[in-house]
């Protein structure tokens, strides 16, 4: 997949004052990965948060996880004041890129990343980084959407000849070809499922948390006469007038190998 990370930090800025109201499955998927993490492991010495957006999420995770220290990172600057209004931290909150990490090596005991590690445009060489800032036998737990992610709806635009304008989320066999240094300890994979009273409504959501933000045509290519087809395409699926997006989610806890 190939992402513009100036259009993702732009969109994640415009709308980071709405986030929250918004994303309400990046809540579900953050708690249920923190219930992962602590299957395995109790406490930390130090934490970093990879795309912790508002700190809403990092929030929680301070409060349920132990650790001694933890430092919380998002590409966009205004998520990362955001950040530090929640977390009432301004030492450990920082402006960074999955590529150029701030952080020194072997740094970090757990790396906590929730719905971010899909705006990494090299999977490959993101976890790398992420290796290179981990203790040897560290922990890297990561939430992502997987490639079935809103295939319901791709499935709409294709059958009402509307523009695809949904990223391309990894495959699970994309991603377990990157964890070369890592041991999976557990994966899980979680379903949800929004339902939205007209498509415009939906294209607003996606649009307002970043999911338009590669190298796919804009969601502004989305004209009425595509808008009136995905609604009568919706209404003849008997979905009773809404329009559903559905999420799959795949969690991994990840060791990082000693050698």
């Amino acid at each position: 997949m190939h992402i513009d990370k100036s259009k993702v930090q732009s969109a994640f800025s415009k709308w980071a004052f709405n986030y929250d109201q918004l994303n309400n499955v990046q809540m579900a998927s953050g708690l249920a990965l923190m219930a992962l993490i602590k299957k395995h492991v109790e406490s930390f010495n130090c934490i970093l948060d990879l795309g912790c957006g508002t700190g809403q999420v990092t929030k929680i995770l301070k409060e349920y996880i132990f650790y001694h220290r933890l430092y919380a990172m998002d590409i966009s600057p205004v998520m990362t004041s955001l950040s530090k209004q929640c977390l009432l931290n301004n030492e450990g909150c920082v402006v960074g890129d999955f590529d150029k990490m701030p952080f020194e090596s072997h740094s970090m005991d757990l790396v906590f990343s929730n719905m971010s590690l899909q705006w990494s445009f090299d999977y490959a060489g993101t976890l790398s980084c992420i290796e290179e800032i981990l203790t040897p036998g560290g922990y890297l737990a990561i939430a992502i959407p997987s490639s079935h992610c809103f295939d319901h709806f791709k499935l709409a635009l294709n059958e009402t000849a509307s523009p695809n304008i949904i990223n391309d989320f990894p495959s699970i066999k994309e991603l377990q070809a990157s964890l070369g240094g890592f041991d999976c300890l557990e994966r899980v994979s979680l379903n949800y499922s929004h339902y939205f009273d007209n498509t415009l409504s939906l294209l607003n959501s996606i649009k307002k948390i970043g999911a338009g933000s590669s190298k796919k045509p804009s969601i502004h290519r989305i004209k009425k006469c595509h808008l009136t087809r995905l609604d009568e395409y919706f209404y003849k699926q008997k979905c009773m007038g809404f329009v559903l997006l559905d999420y799959e989610i795949s969690l991994f806890f990840l060791k990082r190998r000693c050698s």
